[in-house]
């Protein structure tokens, strides 16, 4: 197997084809679902995938290259972008100062005949910021494969035929070809809708790699192929085009022309932005109003939540809960305003800036334990001009 996009030294993880516990062989699009079973909004661009036990991954290979096994997982139900994330969405989120520049030696510097293709050449660290700036996420690796491949064990997106005209691929293997738009191949449609995803792009997941160390946040798994491929079968040092190759590990800091992403987000989350809020094109924000929009809480009990109140906590030198009155995240940065859980507890506010190995740290912060003041004065002081910071107005609304 041949695939050009990503280096050989990269590590597989996958398995081979295995028969999926019993469920619908054909799963539809359910109705947009609250936990409670009342009707929620259907978010923009976006398609819910019913949760449910699924085998993923493949079954082990005793041929080399050896594989790990698969397993048997459990995801929620959740929503996810049918499309990836285009150019034009996200030199909309780099214009509102929430997400990092991306490479003008990929999509984002052709001009506007490729804004409606993905982003490509963006870390995961930068698809973070914008799923963030959108209030998502990134998939994890368990969720993407049951949005690309349903509950009946296929081993495509579309199902278990060879691929033809379902995807956007190389496989006359001509260097001149390149992305394409976002959901030009509909008849490479998942089980539940979702588009491109086998070939395109490759796209970045949530998932950290299997076999690092605990707290190694350094890489991360992708998922798919993409349009740099010659052949259709699994790829034992490369990317594949099946939906679920779970595939390789790779630097989040890393950009590269053949990967970018798409979002999800929790069904019970508050509802992303629809693109009635952006101008046509590049979707640039056109208001305060607008980017107050684009302003994410993490929910209670979210990884995230705990890592930004632990890092307060940790600054201010105390071990209290919080009260929490007000927390907001846009792109790389979060605020926090709360109040000490506690007999005698005072207020207590910081300002957090995400660092480029992923993790939340404490730039400025106050706790007066005991008094009753009002947060105007830290609010003034972190938004001073001569700080620099250009932090976001939906921070504070």
């Amino acid at each position: 197997m041949t695939g050009k996009g990503i280096p050989l030294v990269l590590l597989v993880v996958a398995a081979l084809p295995h028969q999926a516990p019993a469920e619908s062989p054909s799963p539809k699009p359910r109705p947009a679902l609250t936990a409670a079973g009342a009707s929620e909004s259907v978010p923009d661009s976006m398609i819910q995938v019913p949760g449910g036990t699924f085998f993923f991954g493949r079954q082990p290979s005793k041929k080399p290259p050896c594989r790990p096994a698969g397993h048997e997982v459990n995801v929620p139900d959740f929503w996810i972008d049918r499309t990836e994330v285009t150019t034009g969405e996200y030199l909309a989120c780099e214009k509102a100062k929430a997400c990092p520049r991306a490479s003008r030696h990929c999509n984002a510097g052709k001009g506007s005949r490729r804004l409606q293709h993905p982003i490509n050449c963006v870390s995961a660290l930068a698809a973070d910021s914008f799923c963030r700036w959108k209030g998502k996420r990134l998939p994890s690796a368990e969720e993407w494969e049951r949005a690309a491949r349903g509950s009946d064990g296929r081993i495509f997106p579309w199902g278990n035929s060879e691929p033809k005209d379902q995807l956007c691929w190389n496989p006359d293997g001509d260097s001149s070809k390149s992305t394409c738009p976002v959901g030009s191949y509909p008849k490479g449609a998942s089980p539940y809708g979702v588009l491109d995803m086998a070939g395109n792009v490759a796209e970045w997941t949530s998932t950290r790699d299997w076999y690092a160390t605990k707290g190694d946040d350094k890489c991360r798994i992708l998922k798919g192929g993409s349009y740099d491929y010659e052949e259709m079968e699994l790829a034992d040092d490369t990317l594949s085009l099946r939906s679920d190759e779970s595939k390789v590990e790779l630097a989040a800091a890393t950009e590269w022309p053949t990967v970018g992403f798409r979002c999800a987000r929790d069904i019970d989350a508050a509802a992303p932005p629809t693109s009635a809020k952006s101008a046509p094109g590049a979707g640039k924000v056109t208001s305060t109003a607008d980017q107050a929009m684009v302003a994410a809480t993490p929910p209670r009990g979210s990884p995230e939540r705990k890592e930004l109140l632990d890092a307060v906590r940790a600054r201010l030198h105390t071990t209290s809960e919080f009260e929490v009155v007000h927390l907001a995240i846009v792109g790389s940065w979060a605020y926090f305003e709360g109040r000490e859980h506690r007999p005698g507890g005072g207020p207590a506010a910081a300002l957090l800036q995400r660092s480029a190995t992923g993790n939340w740290q404490v730039v400025d912060a106050t706790g007066e334990a005991g008094t009753t003041r009002t947060f105007d004065s830290f609010r003034e002081r972190i938004r001073n001009p001569n700080a620099q910071r250009h932090l976001p107005e939906a921070l504070f609304r």
